[in-house]
Formats: C-alpha cells, sequence, structure tokens
C-alpha cells in the first residue's frame, strides 16, 4: 500500500520551533520526529512571510498546518482555497480559541471554519479542547511526548534527592490549582521558570530547553500538574522521577493511562497533601523507587515524540 503523501505547512520563526522558549519538545516533535516517519512520506514548507498554496495544491494526500493563526503559519499566505486534500491543524492551546488573527481576518475558530479544517488536535483532552471551542469542530487528542534519545540514560535513584518534592513551572489561577496549594508546603520546593511578557518577550530560565532534565534529575520525586495534559506529564517520569500526577475528572489526565501506586502516585485537590506527606515520611522505602522506573518504562515505551507522531498519522490514515 502507497504512503500517504503529506505536507507540513508552518512558520520558522515561531519561537516554539526556533529555539527561543522554555521547551524544545515542539521543535522535535515537527522537524525531527516528523521527518524520521517511515509511515507516511512528508515534505516541509516552512515560510515568514508570503506563502502561495497553489504552488503545491493537488500534490498531498494531507496539508498539516502547525496554527491557523500567524503565530504559526505563513502570515501572508494566499490561495487557501486550492488545497483540497485533508486539511489537518494543531490548535495549540485551547484558551486562545476566541483570539482574532493579526493578517487573517478572524479568530481561530473563524480560520478553522473558513479554511475549511478538517480536524484539529493537540495534547488538550477532548473534553477539556471542547470547553473553549465549538462543537461542530472535529478533535483529536495528540500528545506531543518526550525525546527518546536525550532520556535514554538518567542518573541514579540513589544520587538524587528525596528530602523534599520538586515542583516546576508557572504557577497562577485557574490553570494550575495544585501547583498554587502546593507551592508554599514545606515538603515542596518550588523551582521558578522563566517568564513571559506576551507571545514575543520571554526571559529564559535556569533549566529550559534539554537541560529541564538536568533539573529533574536532581529530584527523586516530581508533581505533575495543570488543567489538562501537559508536557512534564510525560518528562518527569521519563526522567527516572516518581511522577505525583494531578489527576480527576476536571482535567482529564487519566487519558495518559498512569496507575496508582504502579506507575504513578494519583493526586487531587482532597488527597494531595496526604501524598506528598506520606512520600516525604517513607522516602527511603524501595517501593517509591519501583514506582519511579515503571513510569519511566511506561512513558518510553508509549510516549516518546516517535509514538506520538504515529498517533497522529494513524488518526490521519483512518479519515483520508
Amino acid at each position: 500500500m502507497a504512503k500517504i503523501k503529506i505536507a507540513f505547512i508552518y512558520r520558522p520563526d515561531n519561537p516554539y520551533l526556533n529555539g527561543k522558549r522554555s521547551n524544545n519538545n515542539y521543535e522535535k516533535f515537527y522537524l525531527h520526529a516528523l521527518k524520521r516517519t517511515e509511515v507516511a512520506d512528508v515534505d516541509f514548507y516552512g515560510s515568514n512571510d508570503f506563502f502561495d498554496c497553489k504552488t503545491i495544491a493537488g500534490k498531498y494526500d494531507v496539508y498539516l498546518f502547525f496554527d491557523v493563526h500567524e503565530w504559526g503559519f505563513p502570515p501572508n499566505a494566499i490561495n487557501m482555497d486550492s488545497l483540497k486534500g485533508l486539511k489537518v491543524c494543531s490548535i495549540g492551546d485551547a484558551h486562545g480559541a476566541h483570539k482574532r488573527s493579526k493578517f487573517y481576518n478572524g479568530t481561530k475558530i473563524d480560520l478553522v471554519k473558513q479554511w475549511n479544517i478538517d480536524y484539529c488536535y493537540y495534547q488538550h483532552t477532548e473534553s477539556y479542547f471542547y470547553k473553549f471551542w465549538p462543537k461542530e469542530i472535529k478533535y483529536w487528542w495528540i500528545p506531543i511526548g518526550i525525546d527518546p534519545k536525550l532520556y535514554n540514560s538518567v542518573k541514579p535513584w540513589k544520587d538524587r534527592n528525596g528530602d523534599k518534592i520538586l515542583l516546576s513551572g508557572t504557577v497562577c489561577q485557574p490553570y494550575y490549582p495544585i501547583r498554587c496549594m502546593c507551592v508554599h508546603d514545606k515538603n515542596v520546593f518550588y523551582h521558578k521558570p522563566g517568564s513571559y511578557r506576551g507571545r514575543d518577550s520571554y526571559t529564559p530560565g535556569s533549566y529550559d530547553k534539554d537541560d529541564f532534565k538536568t533539573l529533574l534529575e536532581q529530584w527523586k520525586f516530581s508533581i505533575a500538574s495543570a488543567c489538562s495534559v501537559v508536557l512534564k506529564y510525560f518528562e518527569i517520569p521519563a526522567a527516572g522521577c516518581l511522577s505525583l500526577a494531578y489527576v480527576d475528572e476536571d482535567n482529564g489526565a487519566g487519558i495518559i493511562g498512569f496507575e496508582d501506586y504502579k506507575t504513578a502516585l494519583l493526586i487531587n485537590k482532597q488527597n494531595v497533601f496526604d501524598k506528598i506527606n506520606e512520600v516525604i515520611k517513607t522516602k527511603d522505602d524501595p517501593k517509591w523507587e519501583e514506582i519511579a522506573m515503571n513510569g519511566r518504562r511506561f512513558v518510553l515505551d508509549n510516549y516518546t515524540h516517535d509514538h506520538c507522531i504515529n498517533k497522529l498519522i494513524q488518526k490521519i490514515k483512518e479519515v483520508v
């Protein structure tokens, strides 16, 4: 059976694709793992300005967009209606559904409809996506995952700090309720990340991009928490930490498949401090290392960038 042909259209100077943000997971997902895939033929079309869609019209089965905003899509693209194949688009942060484009006429929702995007995707769960987007927009849950090469080896458990539990990332309501609850707890060590001032300004943190693994490796335990699925749910266990993973009906992170006391320690708003205290009081119990290693294997077996690219392409194959 012939491979499907995919054209990936993006804006190269997007800060998540050119190393100017705190993580490089998206760069590795799209510009490395997508190139490595053997289950589809993918060509890359990057432009920071003008792009005539007619130049690639009719050549591909699928047209894959990094975004519909000029944030991730060429700001001066023309002849969008010439693309007649399946159109699939990452929507990024679901909270930006109503943000208006600077170059095109409408919000993200408007542009998805105007450009006849067939499917949107991102690592938010489906239920979280539809809190902000209309039901008629079709959506796939596609996590981004982690770089298998980066996490191929990690610092031994015995050489890590277990006196406190690492908490990292932005602390603000309503997107990070568990982080806000735990940031001042005596058993938690909080590492402040780099800071943002809008989309165009970022002040780097001390452990950005691949160095985030270096931070995680210093600790036996770390909290993964957000309003929906985020990168830390995969990065923390991949680095060999026991993940205290926030999972409840609100954030839907159960979709990942972690099992309590098997591959992670599942926390919620009601039990988080009980479980933090349990871990600290019994920090030398060998069961914690076993759970951490189970979680690490689970992520490496299911959620590398390559696994996640294949999830996306399998979804595409089902409808193309």
